[in-house]
């Protein structure tokens, strides 16, 4: 399409012409009038403008009394998260008009006049001068081109401000940057401003179609009884003791303030901390150390590695197993619990798992023993401070609760472009400036203000942890046995430190040059001489930053010399906290070697001396800074990949492989598009029927497919630790939207269902999507290229989410972001899933297996949703930890069928939650409004947060009631009938479903919809976009078909789950479908 013309007509407004005059310099109260009369807007027209750039406007519009803009020297500058380039037929016009727009460096650009000044035309033939600036109440917007694509609205960073070219003023922001809320407009057309690519899959959901996407979710109004989550391995419940003639039975015990812990001296300090977990639950307070005073009743016991267990027999061997009962004999006393482990921290474990079962009560069931032990000693969660900067008040919540769902490292991202954000002792620079973000344009006193920071070293941009503040994290981490992992790029881009180094060598190079250059990160020359930048890379060549100045160089001896400091000083920091620095992540980067060799001092070397500087540099690194310490190495796998091949190194190249903790986040499929495929292999792929099939393609590099890369480090002697992006990603959407933020450059959504639905040592099932959304069965995908067998599976060490904060400055939108994605990680990291594995690319399967599948990970996708539906929701309340509340889904009833009346009923993900809807009236609970009469009004909803006192809600979401709202057919609400007896019958057969149920629905709460049952959709209707968005989710065959409950299938390539993109899935697959197929 052919865009020029069109976007002429913005080139040009209505401005009063005056003649032609030197324009004056910029004071500071223009500065000031334009930060509050200037209003700035941004337009995204298309994501197709080519194959691989959008399309946008910005929009400048003076809100002002008189002419905005008339200068000769100011600049606005902001962010832009894509290279921008101006196409020369849009600069000519641009230029035209006196303005221009530049790239500084990173993802800094500016908008500056040009020539004469800005003085935009009213029309081009004109020949009276036009009058400098934009007039009041006039706009005068222009086109960029940027690279990729931009569909939410978190793509725009906030904070654009406004200086004079010679930084001698106070630059100031755009009043309404601050929030991109208020800046970036709301897209009108889905298929060109949400999706990617106009073949992109669309799980754009309207709230009837998010209603009909979690169907599947079967609400038991009640706590099951796994009881917590992650859920034990085993519990056996204890029946009830027989009570005397006219009492009523003993069926669980009661803690309150009478109730005493009671352990041997050596662990008093354990015995306190439990002590006070106990009384941070709502509905206790009161409980204390047991003494010798105290009766042996109401008392919990602990028990640590005692020769004879006394719950029963001897522990798993697991230093973090424990063991729990809960006694009660008879109405007249308080019973006993029995916390029972082999070291301090399966007695810490066993009492969150208390806790968790004591729920937002302030009772327990009598269990006869419940064993529990995680599948994984390493269960991770990674967030990266150095995008976005959070203080110690919330890593200590988000310690919290990593404690409250047994997950036992942190891994804090310190050191990387975006920041340094740890005082090192000595080397002051470091905090001084690289803790900062700000506008200098030298970047002498901090760096420059990239991912929206603004110009000044007030908000998340900047910031840093004091030697005191870190050891205080360390302490409390230590107390709720979390391991802090400190990370740095010491291989990879780390400008931060590069240009702290060299503000430090700039300090002392005139008084003490030994020390100014001790820890020097560039070249000595370059430095001593700052305008010989040869050895700089170009900003094209740095295809993801665009900055030319951050890479550490191992050719620079200084680089281990810096990283060794930086290792001892931590680990003197650690000691004195009393907590081990166990491990140091190193980071690591692909193709580091493109610009190292453009370095000076890197020049001369062979390519073969090319390859060899990554495991050179991580040998010496870890030999002689780490090793001696008892420092452990991670590193990203990147930085153990063979430069030219992508291959790992072997033990020969790498002689400490086998020491390594290898972080493999890289499990995806890739762009299928560039995989260079025959037709033949993509009919293959699309589930058809071919006949000769050649089973290989070139794949993204030389054949080998970045999805198999955990196995082949694994096979290799690496020890691998699962960081899965396309699901253990937490700064992904939830949804496709517009309005949820989040990095989507690899993945499009990360819902909760697909984080709980992983099978970490199966991770070929994991891969069921294409780059740009398709459904990709994995059984064929691993009949056309090489899927490797795991075959040393002591390797996979562990599990691992990871948290980027390019968009997440604040408290809540971090913790939304994590909770509560973070519990389904706990439970897969915790626990081994019982459908895991059941069917893998390496083995043939039957529609019975895999149906066999399906109902193993029904009954525990339902168990886990209850149980945050009905009790870990509102514990998170009660912790003062915020969570993603799930969108509503609505629909209204049709009340043709089985006497249901004409209500808007609504239903969520998770089961038990409030639902409310709003009209000019405000809001109100959904129940028992009839919706007849009401057809083509527009109603918003919102689900609120699960604490009875809550808040919080949901984002709000609209709907225009109408035809295609309505339903369900008489053949739906007959399946619908056998569904839920089958589901039902399945809840009865699941294991411990027999035991006591203990806590019901709190009072009030609404059951799976708002009012009636479980409804589904007229025949023949369509779901078409509400509100008038585009496309169309659901075929008619799917609404018609299949009523929510669809069949699915395809080498067992999903779940009946509730997912966006499962849901979808289901009626392109059978259970069968992989049964017919052939290659031959």
């Amino acid at each position: 399409m052919e865009y020029a013309g069109f976007l002429g007509l913005f080139l040009s407004l209505v401005i009063v012409s005056v003649k032609c005059q030197n324009l004056p310099a910029t004071t500071q109260a223009d500065l000031d009038t334009i930060s509050t009369g200037l209003e700035i807007y941004y337009n995204v027209t298309t994501n197709n403008y080519t194959d691989t750039q959008f399309l946008a406007l910005i929009i400048l519009r003076n809100n002002n009394t008189a002419n905005i803009l008339t200068t000769s020297d100011w600049e606005i500058r902001f962010c832009h998260k894509n290279k921008i380039t101006v196409p020369e037929d849009f600069l000519v016009n641009l230029k035209a008009d006196g303005i221009e727009i530049q790239h500084i460096k990173g993802c800094m650009y500016k908008i500056n006049p040009y020539g004469s000044g800005f003085r935009p035309r009213q029309d081009s033939n004109s020949t009276t001068p036009p009058e400098p600036g934009i007039a009041p109440a006039h706009q005068y917007a222009f086109p960029i081109v940027a690279e990729r694509w931009s569909v939410v609205k978190s793509d725009v960073f906030p904070k654009w401000y406004v200086n004079n070219n010679g930084s001698t003023l106070q630059p100031k922001i755009i009043a309404n940057t601050r929030d991109v809320d208020f800046f970036v407009l709301r897209p009108v057309d889905l298929s060109t401003q949400v999706l990617r690519k106009l073949f992109e899959a669309n799980y754009y959901l309207t709230p009837f179609q998010r209603f009909l996407a979690v169907a599947d979710t079967l609400d038991i109004e009640q706590v099951p009884s796994s009881l917590n989550v992650p859920s034990p391995l085993a519990i056996n419940f204890q029946p009830p003791p027989q009570s005397p003639t006219g009492t009523p039975p003993v069926t669980d015990v009661t803690i309150d303030q009478n109730w005493r812990v009671k352990a041997d001296a050596q662990y008093r300090q354990l015995a306190q901390t439990i002590v006070d977990i106990i009384n941070s639950h709502k509905e206790i307070s009161g409980v204390r150390l047991w003494t010798n005073t105290d009766p042996d009743d109401g008392v919990i016991e602990i028990q640590i590695n005692n020769a004879v267990p006394f719950i029963g027999p001897t522990l798993s061997a697991n230093p973090e197993a424990y063991n729990v009962a809960v006694q009660r004999t008879n109405p007249n006393i308080r019973g006993k619990v029995f916390l029972q482990a082999n070291s301090e921290v399966g007695i810490f474990y066993g009492a969150q798992s208390v806790m968790g079962i004591l729920g937002i009560y302030d009772r327990l069931p009598l269990i006869a023993r419940m064993d529990d032990q995680p599948r994984s000693a390493y269960r991770a969660l990674e967030l990266d401070v150095t995008e976005n900067f959070h203080g110690v008040a919330t890593i200590k919540k988000l310690i919290d609760g990593m404690a409250m769902y047994k997950l036992n490292y942190l891994v804090l991202w310190l050191g990387s472009d975006w920041g340094w954000r740890v005082e090192i002792p000595g080397l002051e620079e470091l905090t001084a400036v690289g803790s900062k973000r700000c506008h200098d344009p030298e970047e002498n006193k901090c760096l420059s203000p990239g991912l929206g920071s603004g110009p000044n070293a007030d908000d998340s941009g900047s910031g840093y942890y004091t030697v005191n503040d870190y050891k205080d994290i360390l302490a409390y981490a230590r107390n709720k046995f979390v391991t802090v992992v400190p990370r740095f790029n010491f291989l990879g881009r780390m400008r931060s430190a590069v240009l702290s180094m060299k503000a430090r060598f700039n300090k002392y190079k005139e008084t003490d040059m030994q020390k100014a250059s001790q820890f020097l990160l560039h070249d000595a020359l370059e430095a001593a001489q700052p305008n010989q930048n040869s050895f700089y890379l170009s900003p094209s060549d740095y295809k993801v930053k665009y900055y030319n100045d951050g890479i550490m160089n191992p050719c620079i001896d200084k680089t281990s010399v810096f990283a060794t400091e930086v290792i001892n000083k931590l680990k003197a920091l650690h000691d004195q906290s009393n907590h081990p620095l166990k491990f140091l992540h190193v980071g690591g980067e692909p193709d580091l070697e493109v610009f190292w060799k453009k370095h000076q001092v890197c020049s001369g070397l062979t390519p073969a001396q090319m390859d060899r500087l990554r495991p050179q540099f991580l040998t010496q690194l870890y030999n002689t800074a780490m090793k001696p310490l008892g420092v452990g190495m991670m590193v990203a796998e990147e930085g153990v990949l063979q430069p030219r091949s992508a291959l790992p190194f072997t033990t020969e190249q790498l002689p400490i492989l086998n020491e390594i903790f290898v972080t493999v986040w890289n499990t995806l499929l890739g762009e299928l598009e560039k995989w260079g495929m025959t037709e033949e292999q993509k009919m293959y792929l699309a589930g058809r029927t071919v006949v000769n099939l050649t089973q290989s393609a070139p794949g993204p590099r030389l054949g080998k497919p970045a999805f198999s890369r955990a196995y082949d480090l694994a096979n290799a002697g690496y020890k691998v630790i699962l960081n899965s992006y396309n699901t253990f990603r937490f700064d992904i959407p939830y949804e496709m939207a517009w309005e949820e933020e989040g990095d989507h450059d690899y993945a499009r959504i990360a819902d909760l269902f697909r984080v709980f639905k992983t099978e970490p040592l199966n991770i070929y099932q994991n891969m069921d999507l294409s780059y740009f959304g398709a459904f990709v069965d994995p059984q064929l995908v691993c009949r056309l290229w090489d899927c490797p067998a795991l075959t040393a599976p002591a390797n996979i060490v562990g599990l691992q989410a990871t948290v980027g904060t390019t968009n997440l400055r604040s408290f809540n939108e971090l913790f939304e972001s994590i909770f509560p994605r973070l519990l389904a990680f706990a439970e897969r990291s915790w626990k081994r899933g019982a459908f895991e594995n059941t069917i893998t690319v390496h083995q043939p399967f039957t529609p019975e297996m895999y149906a066999q599948r399906n109902y193993l990970f029904f009954v525990e996708w339902t168990n886990f949703l209850n149980t945050l539906g009905y009790k870990e929701l509102e514990r998170l309340d009660d912790a003062g930890i915020p969570y993603r509340i799930p969108l509503p889904g609505i629909a209204v009833l049709n009340g043709t069928y089985l006497n249901r009346t004409w209500d808007m009923v609504g239903r969520t993900e998770i089961p038990g939650l409030p639902i409310e809807v709003g009209d000019t009236n405000g809001f109100r609970p959904l129940a028992n409004i009839n919706a007849r009469g009401l057809e083509g009004q527009s109603f918003a909803f919102r689900t609120k947060a699960s604490h009875v006192n809550a808040t919080r809600y949901s984002r709000e979401v609209l709907m225009t009631l109408s035809p295609f709202t309505v339903y369900p057919t008489r053949e739906m609400i007959m399946q619908e009938q056998i569904i839920r007896e089958r589901q039902m019958s399945q809840m009865g057969q699941m294991p411990g479903a027999g035991g006591p149920q203990m806590q019901p629905g709190r009072t009030g709460q609404i059951p799976p919809m708002a009012s009636g049952n479980v409804p589904q959709l007229l025949p023949g209707q369509g779901s078409a976009m509400q509100q008038g968005g585009p496309g169309q989710m659901f075929s008619p065959g799917f609404q018609t078909g299949t009523g929510g409950q669809a069949t699915m299938g395809g080498g067992g390539g999903s779940f009946s789950g509730n997912s966006q993109i499962d849901a979808l899935r289901r009626q392109q697959q059978s259970p069968t479908a992989m049964a017919g197929r052939t290659a031959g």
